[in-house]
């Protein structure tokens, strides 16, 4: 297993962080034609990239469809639930290319990579180049529990081949930037968030991404103006206020606009995030020198914010003929 200093998930098999997967190998625009299924990347607890709201997904299953019954259920993070309403679709239409890819993002969800694979794998070969079939197949071997650098490597293609197969996708690209930012490469992360970002409207995912990794790259206008995106959008996000407040403090020298950011954090009764508030109480401590010097190296070189959450590309409703 890969170790990397002060990093926390590559293998990710406690929460399934950079891991994104995604539907059709067709995807639209959030304005797209109705009969294509549409880019909608959601995480497991809200949506990421979506034009709809959560109640939408809900909605989605109770269609009579099995489609999207089956996206809506992934959507809402019920993985289980999408399963079995794959092995339905599938029962019905064997071969059916968008169940199986369906099936595929399930089973990544329930950690069942190898399974996810060989799916992926059908799908490959009833679609060469199918853009999500080769997403997963990285995000399989990204996710193996016994996958060495080789493997990483290996996934690092999937991702670029997915990415490069249709200029509409999303997941793979966050993928493969997520994988450059735990391998080191911190420059090419920040580039290929930045193509993400372009693709689906500065989404904040894609924002957060480009900031963090412009950071550690010694790009910080470039990452402040990441940061100030997300916080013109949302000025409670919490992630945000707090690698702002790095970037300032670390990367353009101005402790009192970091002091500002840290407790503009801290005063705001909305932001629940008890993690990122340690943190920028260590930071605070740490600016006024009350902290112990080896406290101090470890908030300087620490892994930044949370992992990304679980994504997927459902599909709208329209999308499949009833």
């Amino acid at each position: 297993m890969l170790k990397l200093k002060n990093t926390v998930g590559i293998i990710l098999l406690a929460a399934l962080s950079s891991a994104c997967t995604t539907l059709g190998n067709n995807a639209e625009t959030l304005s797209g034609d109705k009969k294509s299924v549409v880019v909608t990347q959601t995480g497991r607890r809200e949506p990421i990239v979506s034009g709809h709201e959560r109640r939408y997904f809900l909605d989605l299953r109770q269609k009579k469809a099995l489609l999207p019954r089956m996206s809506g259920a992934l959507a809402t993070g019920e993985a289980q639930a999408a399963l079995e309403l794959a092995r339905g679709q599938l029962a019905k239409k064997p071969g059916d290319v968008e169940a199986m890819i369906l099936m595929a993002n399930a089973l990544i969800m329930t950690k069942n990579y190898d399974l996810a694979a060989y799916y992926a794998g059908l799908v490959d070969k009833a679609s060469p180049g199918h853009a999500a079939a080769l997403n997963v197949k990285g995000v399989a071997t990204m996710l193996t529990p016994k996958a060495r650098m080789a493997d990483f490597r290996k996934a690092v293609a999937y991702f670029e081949a997915a990415f490069a197969a249709d200029e509409k996708q999303i997941a793979p690209g966050m993928n493969l930037a997520s994988l450059q930012l735990e391998l080191g490469n911190a420059g090419a992360a920040a580039k290929t968030f930045g193509q993400v970002a372009n693709r689906c409207g500065d989404c904040t995912a894609a924002l957060m991404g480009f900031g963090i990794a412009s950071s550690r790259s010694g790009g910080f206008v470039a990452a402040k103006g990441a940061f100030e995106k997300v916080l013109a959008r949302n000025a409670h996000h919490s992630a945000a206020l707090y690698q702002i407040a790095l970037v300032h403090k670390n990367g353009l020298g101005d402790s009192k606009r970091a002091e500002a950011y840290l407790n503009q954090l801290l005063a705001d009764s909305s932001i629940k995030d008890t993690a990122t508030r340690e943190r920028a109480h260590s930071v605070l401590r740490s600016s006024k020198g009350t902290m112990a010097p080896s406290d101090r190296l470890e908030v300087a070189d620490e892994n930044d914010a949370k992992d990304a959450e679980l994504m997927l590309t459902t599909m709208d409703a329209d999308s499949v003929e009833e």
